[in-house]
């Protein structure tokens, strides 16, 4: 088993929320909610996931970001 496949399977999730945003540049999204588990998933274009106590990542179209909290992150 790697560490992804034990991430996801020792997650215990209790909801869900789909959203689906229209947004003109400059533009950004705050996570306050403290979730231990997001996916991230950018349509069209590509996007960052800038953690509070990391490293930005860029994320493209096609590409998927799992991100585990439940520390906020834009």
């Amino acid at each position: 088993m790697d560490v992804f496949d034990e991430l996801l399977r020792g997650v215990r999730g209790r909801g869900a929320v789909f959203g689906r945003s229209v947004l003109c540049a400059p533009w950004s999204l705050r996570f306050t909610d403290g979730a231990y588990l997001t996916l991230c998933m950018p349509l069209r274009g590509a996007g960052w996931i800038v953690p509070e106590d990391g490293e930005p990542l860029r994320v493209e179209a096609g590409e998927a970001a799992v991100v585990r909290g439940p520390a906020p992150f834009v």
